[in-house]
């Protein structure tokens, strides 16, 4: 794009270079080359110019090859010529939006092209036949296994997967904002007592608790009675606060029990784990042309299997006000090795509150409109089961 550099301004706080330039985008018009963002390179671009950037977008996308002027023309009824097609991807190049890999091929979009295309151009890409069978096939597979919380969000994983043939990622509810349904205790060899915790969420968490000395099953009884009368419809928060009342309360009405029930019951509340990541579909990567470089790949499962990493990345998506779908392209991500990478994630739903998430990691070179409608749908069937233990559970 040809222009003379002049009347520098700040931009986001930082030093801009405005343009002028004569050309089928910008019809005359000084902008901003270097820094512009997909949201200001709106204002600029007239329809064609939108149709031939999504054109782009969506040819890449199915080919994952360069597209040039000539395929536009062939594949799409523009009404244009190959030449005035050329001048309007130049135009899309010089503002960020696509890029050129080499002077002799086709372009692609950028970061940039694809956040821009998100926004504003996906419209209803999505057939509607392809969306209703993905939700039948849903409730068909996870139905059955619905009251089991843990094999649901598993397998939603890797429905998900199968799917978007992505990877298909599940946050299980967090536990501490769970509230406690039942507590079973149970004698095993030695002074050891398995724990069997369940919330309303249908989540069970298992786990040993080491005691000074053994205790007898009709004891443990009478222990887990006591527990289920005291916590049980509490948050672990509220346990916690309710154990501390509890040491000068009961303590005088049977003290050994109480003593060995209030040891038990802290392990219980201070034994919640960080919440359970399910992941489907690794080989889905290796199969993706966009990922080539094995080093690349190993970065992105390490990302993966960083639960902690992957717990505040997603932690994000959970205080966004609207619980809608989020997507998160390319250098978009905080996370480093991900920027190779596009996520679509959302949150679902108890009680009108987040209590985990669901979504699909994959290449930025995502077909992004029906990979959002699967991670939008997989979010609202979660909603709704988690909605019904509530109804239940009242």
């Amino acid at each position: 794009m040809a222009g003379s550099c002049k009347y520098p301004f700040r931009l986001d706080n930082q030093p801009v270079y405005l343009f002028q330039c004569i050309s089928t985008l910008t019809k005359g018009v000084l902008i901003c080359i270097d820094r512009l963002t997909p949201g200001q390179a709106a204002q600029y671009m007239d329809e064609r110019t939108i149709r031939i950037l999504t054109a782009v977008v969506e040819n890449y996308i199915e080919t994952a090859e360069p597209v040039g002027s000539r395929t536009l023309t062939k594949r799409f009824d523009f009404g244009l010529s190959p030449a005035t097609i050329r001048n309007i991807m130049a135009d899309l190049e010089d503002i960020g939006l696509l890029m050129q890999p080499h002077t002799s091929a086709g372009r692609m979009p950028t970061g940039k092209g694809y956040r821009y295309y998100v926004n504003n151009c996906m419209g209803e890409s999505v057939k509607d036949e392809r969306l209703m069978a993905f939700r039948s096939e849903v409730q068909t597979r996870l139905d059955s296994i619905k009251k089991d919380v843990s094999s649901l969000l598993e397998d939603v994983a890797h429905e998900l997967s199968r799917s978007s043939h992505h990877i298909g990622i599940t946050v299980a509810p967090r536990m501490s904002k769970s509230r406690l349904s039942r507590v079973e205790l149970i004698q095993v060899k030695g002074p050891r007592v398995l724990a069997v915790v369940i919330t309303e969420e249908g989540i069970v968490k298992n786990f040993l608790i080491e005691l000074e000395e053994s205790i007898a099953q009709k004891h443990l009884n009478k222990i887990s009675a006591w527990i289920n009368r005291t916590l049980c419809g509490l948050t672990y928060d509220e346990a916690r606060r309710t154990l501390v009342r509890q040491v000068y309360e009961d303590k005088a009405v049977y003290d050994i029990l109480v003593s060995r029930a209030m040891h038990i019951s802290r392990e219980i509340v201070d034994r919640q784990t960080d919440e359970n990541i399910y992941v489907g579909g690794y080989s889905e990567v290796l199969a993706q042309p966009d990922f080539v470089n094995i080093d690349a790949i190993k970065d992105i499962f390490r990302a993966i299997e960083d639960k902690h990493m992957m717990l505040r990345l997603l932690g994000i998506v959970e205080q966004m006000d609207d619980h809608g779908v989020t997507v998160l392209i390319g250098s978009e991500n905080p996370i480093g090795e991900m920027h190779d990478c596009s996520m679509v994630f959302s949150p679902y739903l108890r009680g009108g509150k987040v209590i985990g998430t669901v979504g699909v990691i994959g290449p930025i070179r995502m077909h992004y409109p029906e990979v959002i409608s699967m991670v939008d749908n997989t979010a609202q069937y979660l909603t709704n089961v988690f909605s019904d233990k509530q109804e239940g559970s009242e």
